[in-house]
């Protein structure tokens, strides 16, 4: 099957993002994939994809058409669904005008794209504000590429501590998902998204991340270890609030859907995430394994 070049839509250390045109899938994406490191990610995110894409029951995920591997396993080419949105690191919310409605809106979607994906049995963990994309409408999940299916637990489920610094939780700084049977460690990579999601929304309300100014891995770490001890989370100042134009009802409001979410213990963490899906009405949405019409968020 054939395809031309539109554009080239990014490249990185492993390959690089194509927009294409393609005689069957029509307007389309290409991943191409070219070193080793890159190749394993590659094949992890097409078989995760295609397993969520043959299923069809969770519209926010990036649909997989097809993907495919030289016989020297040299190149993986990943093709899927074109979503034509913009990263949530793109996405400025004012906080005098809608700009609280539209955090809630993207929580609710987000927690009705990772609910839909922990019940089917994938955990994603690589949730970021530059993983989810958004056209005001509609939100997808993108780069599967650390994805873990429950299902076949293949090598990348594994490794313990994937995904971006900034967004891990504490037990993979701490390497407490490193044992136990596959049913454990599925549950805590749940648990991991769970805080990365949290982490992604106190981001985009707040402009900055949970761990403050730290910025290396050994730094991060230390203030993980610390959180063992105190919390983790922390209000922002009436200083602050004041910057970002944010009352302190909101932010209120705010702290009372986060909080919960960056619960050290695991279990407790998942529970807090249920209670919130129920809060918010998701689980009808998940269960029936349907999007509604966005006029319902």
């Amino acid at each position: 099957m054939s395809y031309r070049v539109i554009k080239e839509l990014g490249r990185g250390s492993m390959g690089k993002v194509e927009l294409i045109e393609h005689e069957v899938y029509g307007k389309s994406v290409l991943k191409t994939n070219l070193k080793k490191d890159g190749h394993r990610v590659a094949v992890n995110e097409g078989q995760a994809l295609k397993y969520l894409s043959e299923t069809d029951k969770c519209p926010w995920n990036i649909k997989v058409y097809n993907y495919e591997e030289d016989p020297d396993g040299s190149t993986v080419r990943v093709f899927m669904e074109y979503f034509e949105g913009i990263d949530l690191t793109m996405i400025r919310l004012d906080f005098m005008a809608d700009g609280f409605d539209r955090w809630m809106l993207l929580v609710r979607e987000t927690v009705a794209a990772v609910t839909c994906l922990h019940d089917m049995g994938v955990a994603h963990r690589d949730i970021k504000l530059a993983n989810i994309m958004f056209d005001d409408t509609n939100l997808k999940l993108v780069d599967f590429g650390f994805a873990c299916v429950k299902k076949t637990f293949r090598s990348l489920c594994k490794i313990g501590m994937m995904g971006s610094p900034y967004y891990l939780s504490p037990e993979l700084w701490l390497g407490e998902n490193t044992k136990g049977t596959a049913e454990a460690r599925f549950k805590q990579y749940m648990a991991s998204d769970v805080w990365a999601l949290a982490h992604t929304l106190f981001r985009l309300a707040y402009k900055r991340n949970l761990v403050g100014r730290r910025k290396n891995k050994a730094d991060i770490k230390k203030w993980v270890t610390l959180g063992t001890k105190v919390p983790l989370y922390f209000y922002p100042n009436d200083k602050e609030l004041d910057r970002l134009k944010i009352t302190s009802a909101q932010s209120h409001e705010i702290n009372v859907i986060l909080k919960p979410l960056f619960a050290r213990d695991t279990d407790t963490r998942i529970a807090n995430f249920k209670a919130l899906v129920r809060s918010l009405g998701i689980g009808s949405r998940v269960a029936v394994a349907e999007a509604p019409s966005r006029g319902e968020v």
